[in-house]
This record gives C-alpha cells, sequence and structure tokens, in this order.
C-alpha cells in the first residue's frame, strides 16, 4: 500500500514539474504506470573498440658484436635506434617493431640469435614482434 502511494506521488510531482515547466506535451508521454527499463545492449563507438592503451617503452639495442664486428638497428615507428643505445619512446601497445643485423664492416645482412628481454626469439637478419607490455625491452643479438 506504501509502494502505491509512493508511485502516485511521484507521478503526481512529474505532473506538476512538467506544467510548471511549461512542457505540457510530455504529460502524453509519460506512462500510467512505472516499469523497469529493459536495457538490451550496449554499443560502443567504433573507436572505443580499436584503440589500444598509451605508454612508455624502453627500447635498449644491446644487438652489437664487436669480432666480427656485427650490429643491429630496431626500429619502432620509423625510428632507428642504433645498437649499443637505449631510448625511451611513446608509443602505443600492439605496435610493430623490428630488428636488422648487418656486417658492420660490409653493411652485409649477417643471422643473429635473437633474445627479447633475456628469452630466445628466432634467428635470421631480423627479427618482427610486437610490443605487448609497457616498460623495458631489451633486444639482444648473438652469432648463431
Amino acid at each position: 500500500m506504501a509502494q502505491k502511494n509512493a508511485d502516485r506521488g511521484r507521478r503526481n510531482l512529474l505532473k506538476k514539474l512538467a506544467v510548471g515547466t511549461g512542457t505540457v506535451a510530455t504529460l502524453g508521454i509519460l506512462p500510467e504506470k512505472w516499469t523497469k527499463p529493459v536495457i538490451d545492449k550496449i554499443i560502443v563507438p567504433a573507436h572505443a573498440q580499436t584503440s589500444e592503451p598509451q605508454c612508455s617503452f624502453i627500447i635498449d639495442n644491446q644487438a652489437i658484436i664487436t669480432d666480427p664486428p656485427i650490429a643491429a638497428n630496431i626500429v619502432y615507428n620509423g625510428i632507428t635506434i642504433p645498437p649499443g643505445t637505449s631510448q625511451t619512446l611513446n608509443g602505443v601497445l600492439n605496435s610493430q617493431i623490428t630488428a636488422e643485423s648487418f656486417d658492420a664492416t660490409t653493411g652485409d645482412p649477417r643471422d643473429l640469435a635473437w633474445y627479447v628481454n633475456g628469452s630466445y626469439d628466432s634467428s635470421g637478419p631480423s627479427i618482427t614482434g610486437t610490443l605487448d607490455r609497457c616498460g623495458e625491452i631489451v633486444i639482444r643479438g648473438e652469432i648463431t
């Protein structure tokens, strides 16, 4: 009984507010009885579905060998990180990074065993991967 009185009181309040603000037309829109709204689905904007979080990467290029002289350039978003250097970059998770090894004297491609953060990844003259975490990324090459 108290619930019915509360519902009636809310409806009367809405009617008075509608009349008081000059929006008499809304009276025909208001339902006779309050019902709980039903949400079938929520549609997320397209850009929210595809955007990746921004973060900072510290790329540490340790792919340098002195004998024979082999080095590697790491390329991230068009930025080259030379051998033996470290650079802090801002970017997006799951963006692509490439390292290419070469003979430091002739410039010819050279095979290396590639290690990323201490774990073996692959071997060959280049490695391509994605940055799947923020923070420091150490890329190192060893003679195969």
